[in-house]
């Protein structure tokens, strides 16, 4: 038998892809015997990270249609059909033995594609709402691992498992030799607030004047700026 082959559809965003580069390493780590490549488009983050990391990246010639405005959504729209076709015969030429999509509408056309012509499908989501494209896969793919339980009532259509958000094993590695020594008197303490997807922009601008407004221990914290 050949390599059970692995095809990792979406990106547009880090939130979207690296969960999926997580997933290839860990895929690589099973055996030779695995071949992971990646389906995306030409303008999102995967077409500068895919192949600097050493992996295949094929295209889709697709746009997402939300919030794009009466025109750009009818322009996405009439380029939905070629879409469409393209996917199907990028599914026949890489014939993958599993399609996952991380989200992202370039995992859209490919993902529910490979569903129609019978290759088993997944999805994962990183988010406690998920996006169009993986509520819209929902209904299409067998399984869906999901990050936060609360996300299964979108995926009635799918199996659910709630396995958490993957990590690449270059961060957990990290984690593991991190070290802190906290600022000595007078110098600046420095916070680091992450947030994302919807959530962050809300976070960037509370979170430095939430802890401005902490009486005496605030005053450490003023002058705080989000970027």
């Amino acid at each position: 038998m050949g390599a059970t082959r692995v095809v990792i559809a979406g990106g547009g965003t880090g939130g979207h892809l690296f969960p999926g580069v997580a997933l290839a390493e860990e895929l690589e780590r099973l055996g030779e015997d695995v071949e992971v490549s990646f389906v995306g488009t030409e303008k999102g983050i995967e077409a500068r990270v895919v192949p600097e990391l050493g992996y295949r990246l094929d295209t889709v010639d697709v746009v997402g249609l939300k919030g794009r405005g009466a025109v750009g959504l009818l322009k996405g729209a009439l380029k939905l059909p070629g879409a469409g076709l393209g996917a199907a015969a990028l599914v026949r030429k890489l014939a993958p033995d599993l399609v996952v999509s991380v989200g992202g509408y370039s995992a859209g056309p490919f993902t529910m594609v490979a569903a129609a012509m019978g290759v088993p499908t997944a999805l994962l989501e990183q988010n406690t709402v998920p996006g169009v494209t993986n509520r819209t896969l929902g209904r299409a793919v067998k399984r869906a691992f999901l990050t936060y339980a609360s996300s299964e009532s979108y995926f009635k259509g799918a199996t659910c498992e709630t396995m958490g958000n993957p990590i690449r094993r270059e961060l957990i590695d990290r984690a593991a030799a991190f070290s802190y020594t906290p600022p000595a008197p007078g110098e600046p303490l420095r916070v680091l607030v992450l947030g994302g997807s919807g959530g962050s922009l809300s976070l960037n601008r509370g979170v430095p004047a939430a802890l401005s407004q902490l009486g005496e221990l605030g005053g450490i914290f003023n002058g705080l700026t989000s970027c």
